[in-house]
């Protein structure tokens, strides 16, 4: 039972954590989008926000309406500006917000949770990022639980 509800508490955290990135990542944006001029800013950082809750397809998701936005006020200038938003707010996510987050709230090393995000995405593509987190936080509290109490016994 300890090892359910450790685990079960680490997943709300995970959870909590991943909300928590969403909210700041549709923030950059937003604000990314209302500095570079691009109409309707607020609602491509609300997109963003909501679709960061799916790694790497959410900046997808919210470039398809930000680059006709971009392209149909300033052209290609425009593209490049709504380009280097999403860039920057998806590399600051990827790299800063969620390694370190997700590492303080789940006590896992921010290294760490890259390295497992890198591995299990190259291993299983797009579902391997979706669960690598919660598969890492599995095995930790599974060595916790069971692995360190069995060599205790030694």
């Amino acid at each position: 039972m300890d090892f359910v509800s450790r685990y079960y508490t680490n997943i709300k955290a995970f959870i909590s954590g991943q909300l928590i990135i969403a909210m700041i990542v549709g923030l950059i944006v937003g604000v990314g989008m209302t500095v570079a001029g691009i109409q309707y800013a607020v609602f491509l950082g609300f997109l963003a926000g909501v679709t960061n809750l799916i790694p790497f397809f959410g900046v997808i998701i919210t470039a398809v309406p930000a680059v006709f936005l971009g392209l149909a006020k300033y052209g290609l200038f425009g593209l490049l500006r709504v380009a280097i938003v999403l860039v920057a707010a998806n590399q600051i996510e990827s790299w800063v917000l969620s390694p370190k987050i997700q590492g303080d709230r789940m006590e896992l090393n921010w290294f760490v949770i890259l390295l497992g995000i890198l591995l299990f995405g190259g291993l299983f593509g797009i579902v391997g990022v979706l669960f690598a987190i919660p598969i890492m936080v599995f095995i930790k509290e599974f060595w916790i639980c069971y692995v360190q109490e069995a060599l205790k016994k030694l």
